[in-house]
């Protein structure tokens, strides 16, 4: 399955749930009642009756208003729209019928398609029944995400799609747990729409100690990587990004909660930016965490089938041709797959491949090779490839190693675990299906390729990127200036 049918399968699923949550909200605004039930505190020292009071409604709002009851200390209130209801905020006041003596009043608004807003509670015209709507939505949104997460894994093995799917499926499965908890509390604190509006301040605040830990990983190996290598700027780019990422994070934090006197449109406006922007930083955060989530995978999955051909990835050697413990690793766990394969009778061709870099003194291949027959490994399983420089190139110019050779397709890479993901997705662009086994290192190359995972996702899926940009920009201003 190419990466195109898959995304088209994705997506499907996702309009489809879209379409069906849609039309049973547009069915609910049509079909269901359109009134709805207050429920007003009165006063402990002077309850009144039902029958004793009644319901006064500004003249124009085109709203009908009826005191049906009282129960526990509560008097409720029936409310329905008129034709021609006119949006906006009104109050319903409470007269003793008697005196005439407002008894309580209840500020409350009117919006689309009908719908009563209650500004005391934040309940709405049957909130109840587009709470659920709400709450499938979200929660089958995410199941979809982390199926197609695993159903990449399994048709795509190495994509950034998967990258994609598991990021949107954590980001959607947290803001769904947070509606399913308030919605188990009730709608008394907050509104569905506020809770949907302010998630991603919750979200930010949730996740707040897992990006410090982060970025303290991200700084620690990446001062290692100094000590190790040098300083260069790749090196360095980590402690710039960690202090990016909490800086984003405390920006989010007091812009979301710091208070705002303006008008309501200043404020609204106000307000679609700060969600708009918790929202993306909260996506990002969740894509760097499946960026985790898809290495740590590749770095732990075996080959399915015996290999014909064992890739062996190059990096930098050292001035004398001997292999630094990096590429000395992934050698030897190429070796040591071989060997397993030549003792159930499977035998495959050992492929080193890596160029001669600027300041190296032979080609990666050929102090690979020599390593290889050093390690007892016959010169005529060997099949250098000295012209690449990176490992597009690797992977390049090995599946044309294969295809000359003509002798079986089926091929592994070996390369570093941390480096695993990456390979598998640069081989599948190149057109070289290949599954990859992974040899160890330090744990402070870790953090920086989480980074560029999530780096390479973002810019090979740029143009979808984009779209949800725009539609969560669009998405906040709607909620915050409509509803």
């Amino acid at each position: 399955m190419t990466e195109r049918q898959f995304f088209r399968i994705s997506f499907l699923r996702v309009l489809v749930l879209i379409a069906v949550i849609g039309a049973a909200g547009i069915a609910g605004l049509f079909a269901l009642d359109k009134g709805m039930d207050v429920s007003i505190l009165q006063n402990a020292n002077r309850p009144h009756r039902a029958e004793d009071v009644q319901a006064v409604v500004p003249e124009g709002a085109g709203v009908q208003a009826e005191v049906t009851g009282e129960r526990n200390g509560r008097m409720k209130l029936r409310i329905r729209p008129e034709k021609g209801m006119r949006r906006g905020s009104f109050t319903i006041a409470i007269l003793d019928k008697s005196t005439g003596e407002t008894v309580s009043e209840r500020y409350l608004y009117a919006g689309a398609f009908g719908r009563i807003y209650d500004r005391a509670t934040g309940n709405f015209t049957n909130y109840r029944y587009f709470t659920a709507l709400t709450l499938l939505f979200y929660t089958g949104l995410a199941m979809l995400m982390w199926y197609s997460f695993f159903d990449s894994l399994r048709k795509l093995v190495y994509s950034y799609q998967s990258i994609f799917y598991a990021g949107f499926g954590m980001w959607l499965t947290v803001i769904a747990g947070f509606l399913i908890a308030h919605y188990i509390r009730g709608s008394i604190v907050m509104s569905t729409v506020d809770a949907i509006k302010e998630s991603p301040l919750y979200f930010v605040l949730f996740t707040l100690p897992l990006i410090l830990l982060y970025s303290t990983a991200l700084t620690i190996s990446n001062l290692s990587l100094i000590r190790h290598e040098g300083f260069r700027w790749k090196n360095a780019l980590g402690i710039i990004l960690s202090v990016l990422l909490l800086g984003g994070a405390m920006a989010g934090i007091l812009m979301g909660m710091a208070d705002f006197r303006g008008s309501e449109t200043a404020y609204n406006a106000r307000m679609a930016f700060v969600n708009a922007f918790l929202s993306v930083y909260t996506l990002f955060e969740c894509f760097l965490f499946a960026s985790a989530l898809c290495g740590f995978i590749a770095a732990r999955r075996e080959p399915d089938a015996p290999a014909d051909y064992i890739i062996i990835l190059g990096c930098r050697i050292r001035a004398d041709g001997s292999l630094y413990p990096l590429i000395r690793g992934r050698v030897e766990r190429a070796v040591r797959l071989w060997r397993e394969q030549e003792a159930e009778g499977n035998h495959a061709y050992l492929i080193p491949s890596g160029g001669k870099g600027r300041d190296e003194p032979i080609a990666e291949a050929s102090a690979m090779q020599a390593y290889l027959i050093e390690n007892g490994i016959p010169r005529d399983r060997i099949l250098p490839e000295d012209r690449s420089a990176n490992t597009a190139e690797n992977m390049r110019f090995s599946r044309d190693i294969i295809e000359k050779q003509g002798n079986g397709k089926n091929a592994v890479f070996a390369t570093t675990n941390y480096h695993v993901f990456r390979s598998g997705v640069i081989a599948r662009q190149a057109g070289l299906e290949a599954m990859g086994v992974a040899s160890r290192t330090r744990w402070y190359y870790w953090p920086n390729a989480f980074i560029r995972e999530c780096a390479g996702m973002s810019w090979w899926l740029r143009g979808r990127l984009s779209v949800i940009l725009a539609l969560l920009i669009v998405f906040f201003a709607a909620i915050q200036f409509i509803i």
